[in-house]
Protein backbone atom coordinates (compact mmCIF):
# COMPACT_ATOMS: atom_id res chain seq x y z
CA UNK A 1 0.00 0.00 0.00
CA UNK A 2 1.39 3.37 -1.09
CA UNK A 3 1.21 6.49 1.41
CA UNK A 4 0.88 8.96 -1.85
CA UNK A 5 1.23 8.93 -5.38
CA UNK A 6 4.07 9.95 -6.77
CA UNK A 7 2.54 13.32 -8.15
CA UNK A 8 0.56 14.09 -5.16
CA UNK A 9 3.92 13.15 -2.68
CA UNK A 10 5.41 16.09 -5.40
CA UNK A 11 2.04 18.10 -4.62
CA UNK A 12 2.63 18.12 -0.99
CA UNK A 13 6.57 17.81 -1.22
CA UNK A 14 6.03 21.50 -3.07
CA UNK A 15 3.62 22.99 -0.03
CA UNK A 16 5.83 21.96 2.08
CA UNK A 17 8.57 24.17 0.24
CA UNK A 18 6.46 27.12 -0.05
CA UNK A 19 5.38 27.14 3.44
CA UNK A 20 9.16 26.69 4.77
CA UNK A 21 9.80 29.49 2.08
CA UNK A 22 7.04 31.71 3.67
CA UNK A 23 8.37 31.00 6.98
CA UNK A 24 11.93 32.29 6.09
CA UNK A 25 10.41 35.81 4.40
CA UNK A 26 8.36 36.35 7.82
CA UNK A 27 11.55 36.10 10.05
CA UNK A 28 13.20 38.20 7.97
CA UNK A 29 11.11 40.80 7.05
CA UNK A 30 10.18 40.59 10.86
CA UNK A 31 13.92 40.79 12.11
CA UNK A 32 16.34 42.43 9.20
CA UNK A 33 13.24 44.36 7.18
CA UNK A 34 11.20 46.08 9.91
CA UNK A 35 13.35 45.14 13.57
CA UNK A 36 9.93 43.75 15.02
CA UNK A 37 12.71 41.70 16.55
CA UNK A 38 16.04 41.57 17.53
CA UNK A 39 17.95 39.06 15.68
CA UNK A 40 20.20 36.86 17.64
CA UNK A 41 22.38 34.15 16.34
CA UNK A 42 19.54 31.54 16.95
CA UNK A 43 16.71 33.42 15.37
CA UNK A 44 19.06 34.12 12.34
CA UNK A 45 19.91 30.49 11.88
CA UNK A 46 16.19 29.80 11.57
CA UNK A 47 15.66 31.70 9.40
CA UNK A 48 18.21 30.62 7.20
CA UNK A 49 17.40 27.34 7.88
CA UNK A 50 13.76 27.21 6.53
CA UNK A 51 15.25 28.78 2.95
CA UNK A 52 17.57 26.07 2.71
CA UNK A 53 14.61 23.55 3.80
CA UNK A 54 12.41 25.13 0.93
CA UNK A 55 14.88 24.98 -1.67
CA UNK A 56 15.57 21.53 -0.54
CA UNK A 57 11.89 20.29 -0.61
CA UNK A 58 11.20 21.56 -3.52
CA UNK A 59 13.89 20.06 -4.95
CA UNK A 60 12.59 16.54 -3.74
CA UNK A 61 9.14 17.29 -5.51
CA UNK A 62 10.76 18.05 -8.81
CA UNK A 63 12.64 14.68 -8.38
CA UNK A 64 10.06 13.08 -6.99
CA UNK A 65 7.11 14.59 -10.24
CA UNK A 66 10.20 13.42 -12.73
CA UNK A 67 8.91 9.86 -13.20
CA UNK A 68 5.07 10.40 -13.06
CA UNK A 69 5.80 13.39 -15.80
CA UNK A 70 8.34 10.82 -17.88
CA UNK A 71 5.61 8.37 -17.91
CA UNK A 72 2.77 10.52 -20.03
CA UNK A 73 5.57 11.37 -22.27
CA UNK A 74 7.17 14.66 -21.56
CA UNK A 75 10.54 12.61 -20.48
CA UNK A 76 13.13 15.45 -21.57
CA UNK A 77 11.46 18.52 -20.07
CA UNK A 78 10.94 16.48 -17.11
CA UNK A 79 14.62 15.18 -16.15
CA UNK A 80 16.04 19.05 -17.25
CA UNK A 81 13.68 20.25 -15.06
CA UNK A 82 14.64 17.82 -11.99
CA UNK A 83 18.12 18.33 -12.51
CA UNK A 84 17.97 22.40 -12.74
CA UNK A 85 16.22 22.01 -9.28
CA UNK A 86 19.07 20.02 -7.83
CA UNK A 87 22.22 22.08 -9.55
CA UNK A 88 20.13 25.19 -8.27
CA UNK A 89 19.08 24.36 -5.00
CA UNK A 90 23.31 23.16 -4.63
CA UNK A 91 24.17 26.55 -4.93
CA UNK A 92 20.84 28.52 -2.89
CA UNK A 93 22.59 25.93 -0.14
CA UNK A 94 25.86 27.75 -0.56
CA UNK A 95 24.61 30.29 -0.79
CA UNK A 96 22.54 30.63 2.41
CA UNK A 97 25.48 28.69 3.99
CA UNK A 98 27.43 32.03 3.38
CA UNK A 99 24.93 33.90 5.11
CA UNK A 100 24.56 31.95 8.46
CA UNK A 101 27.11 34.06 10.17
CA UNK A 102 27.51 37.25 8.31
CA UNK A 103 24.81 39.19 6.76
CA UNK A 104 24.80 39.03 3.16
CA UNK A 105 26.40 36.39 0.47
CA UNK A 106 28.51 37.80 -2.50
CA UNK A 107 26.28 39.03 -4.96
CA UNK A 108 27.71 37.21 -7.76
CA UNK A 109 26.33 34.09 -6.09
CA UNK A 110 22.76 35.58 -5.29
CA UNK A 111 22.38 36.36 -8.82
CA UNK A 112 23.29 32.64 -10.07
CA UNK A 113 21.09 31.38 -7.28
CA UNK A 114 18.31 33.30 -8.29
CA UNK A 115 18.87 32.66 -12.25
CA UNK A 116 18.85 28.67 -11.43
CA UNK A 117 15.67 28.80 -9.33
CA UNK A 118 13.93 30.68 -11.66
CA UNK A 119 14.94 28.71 -14.68
CA UNK A 120 14.16 25.49 -12.80
CA UNK A 121 10.85 27.22 -12.62
CA UNK A 122 10.69 27.71 -16.12
CA UNK A 123 11.56 24.04 -16.51
CA UNK A 124 9.28 22.70 -14.41
CA UNK A 125 6.11 24.73 -16.00
CA UNK A 126 7.48 23.12 -19.30
CA UNK A 127 7.34 20.01 -18.00
CA UNK A 128 4.31 20.51 -16.68
CA UNK A 129 2.68 21.56 -19.98
CA UNK A 130 4.15 18.76 -22.01
CA UNK A 131 2.58 15.89 -19.54
CA UNK A 132 -0.64 17.52 -18.69
CA UNK A 133 -0.57 16.61 -15.31
CA UNK A 134 -1.60 19.95 -14.03
CA UNK A 135 -3.99 22.46 -15.92
CA UNK A 136 -2.57 24.40 -18.77
CA UNK A 137 -2.93 27.79 -16.82
CA UNK A 138 -0.68 26.22 -13.98
CA UNK A 139 1.73 25.30 -16.53
CA UNK A 140 1.74 28.76 -18.61
CA UNK A 141 1.77 30.79 -15.27
CA UNK A 142 5.14 28.76 -13.80
CA UNK A 143 6.71 29.71 -17.01
CA UNK A 144 5.85 33.35 -17.52
CA UNK A 145 6.11 34.34 -13.40
CA UNK A 146 9.40 32.73 -13.85
CA UNK A 147 10.60 34.09 -16.86
CA UNK A 148 9.20 37.94 -16.07
CA UNK A 149 10.31 38.06 -12.50
CA UNK A 150 14.16 37.93 -13.22
CA UNK A 151 13.84 40.47 -16.09
CA UNK A 152 11.66 42.77 -13.93
CA UNK A 153 13.51 42.73 -10.74
CA UNK A 154 16.96 44.76 -11.81
CA UNK A 155 14.42 47.52 -12.61
CA UNK A 156 11.85 47.09 -9.89
CA UNK A 157 14.78 46.28 -7.24
CA UNK A 158 18.23 47.10 -8.51
CA UNK A 159 20.75 45.97 -5.97
CA UNK A 160 18.62 43.32 -4.37
CA UNK A 161 17.86 40.69 -6.97
CA UNK A 162 16.43 38.19 -3.96
CA UNK A 163 13.09 38.10 -3.01
CA UNK A 164 12.41 34.30 -1.88
CA UNK A 165 8.98 34.53 -2.10
CA UNK A 166 8.77 35.28 -5.87
CA UNK A 167 10.26 32.20 -6.69
CA UNK A 168 7.85 29.48 -4.18
CA UNK A 169 4.24 31.51 -5.87
CA UNK A 170 4.33 28.82 -8.19
CA UNK A 171 5.10 25.82 -5.93
CA UNK A 172 1.33 26.82 -4.32
CA UNK A 173 -0.13 26.80 -7.57
CA UNK A 174 1.78 23.12 -8.55
CA UNK A 175 1.00 22.16 -5.65
CA UNK A 176 -2.42 22.79 -4.70
CA UNK A 177 -2.82 21.24 -8.66
CA UNK A 178 -0.96 18.45 -8.14
CA UNK A 179 -3.06 17.33 -5.13
CA UNK A 180 -6.54 18.23 -6.33
CA UNK A 181 -5.30 16.16 -10.26
CA UNK A 182 -4.10 13.24 -7.82
CA UNK A 183 -7.90 12.78 -6.02
CA UNK A 184 -9.60 13.14 -8.66
CA UNK A 185 -7.63 10.73 -11.14
CA UNK A 186 -6.46 7.91 -9.17
CA UNK A 187 -8.12 5.06 -7.15
CA UNK A 188 -7.55 4.62 -3.73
Amino acid sequence: MRLFAPRQGSGLLLLIAFVLNLGGVVLYSAGTTYGWVVETPAYHAWERALFMGSYVAAALGTALLEPAVSGVGAAVPARLAATAFAMATSVALVMEALTWDGPTAPLALVVVAVLLLFGAGVLLGAALLASRLAPAWVGWTTVVWSVAWPAALPIVSPGDPDYPVLRAIPWILIGVSLLRAGDQSEPE
